[in-house]
């Protein structure tokens, strides 16, 4: 009786912990939607913030199958110098997906180190990066990974311009790992002339008109890489219809 009471307290103990995790505020609906492919999205500010429900919206208007869950956490990056509460750190953290969707922010440009496109740990973005895919490939392997690059930010020239090796990194890295992405750091359209109506005016995250602005690219993006992912993958065909 004493071992059952045991193990009783240690499953309540688990579930509690997986409920509260940070950043994965809509976990609480996961068991609901099994005939949907659960998408976990990763990031920092621009995957969480209340503006990012534009985007969103858009993606499950057009998605009805899917079930999206935000499990990013504001400040962070893939660099563990960014946040103590890293992308790494979310994907470690959160439950097992279907679909994972690695949002890059401006953060890891703001306060890490680049880092090599080889490297395995996570203290620079690269490294957090490379880390996160092997996370996801060890929770599930037949799991699809997506991945937005950064928009740009317009606070600084400094940052505008840096951003760009940031950009680039993160694209050799899908590349060597088949991972597809969507490059909205040159997509998106936002430069220095035109930026004001899509951004708030500390001119680093967008206002809910960037993200409808990019929502439809985004939507696109998602919806043909599942489709393609269902078709080549073990799953029922029947979990999903885009």
């Amino acid at each position: 009786m004493q071992l059952y009471s045991k193990s009783v307290a240690c499953i309540l103990t688990a579930l509690l912990f997986l409920v509260c995790l940070p950043g994965c505020s809509d976990f609480t609906d996961y068991a609901h939607y099994d005939s949907r492919l659960k998408v976990g999205v990763f990031g920092g500010s621009i995957s969480v913030r209340k503006e990012s429900e534009e985007a969103k919206n858009i993606w499950q208007a057009y998605m009805s199958n899917i079930n999206i869950i935000s499990c990013g956490i504001e400040g962070a990056g893939f660099s563990s110098i960014t946040h103590n509460e890293n992308i790494p750190v979310q994907i470690a953290r959160a439950p097992a997906f279907d679909v994972y969707i690695l949002w890059a922010s401006s953060n890891d440009v703001a306060r890490s180190p680049l880092g090599l496109t080889t490297e395995q740990v996570d203290s620079t973005q690269d490294g957090g990066i490379i880390k996160s895919i092997r996370l996801i490939k060890r929770k599930n392997k037949q799991a699809l990974i997506l991945f937005f690059t950064s928009v740009p930010r317009f606070d600084s020239p400094a940052y505008r311009y840096r951003m760009q090796d940031y950009v680039n990194d993160q694209i050799d890295i899908c590349d060597r790992s088949n991972i597809p992405y969507l490059d909205l750091f040159r997509l998106s359209g936002f430069d220095s002339s035109n930026f004001q109506p899509y951004y708030l005016p500390d001119r680093t995250h967008m206002s809910a008109e960037g993200y409808q602005q990019i929502g439809y690219m985004q939507m696109e993006f998602i919806r043909e890489n599942i489709k393609n992912y269902v078709g080549n993958s073990r799953l029922r065909r029947n979990r999903i219809e885009l």
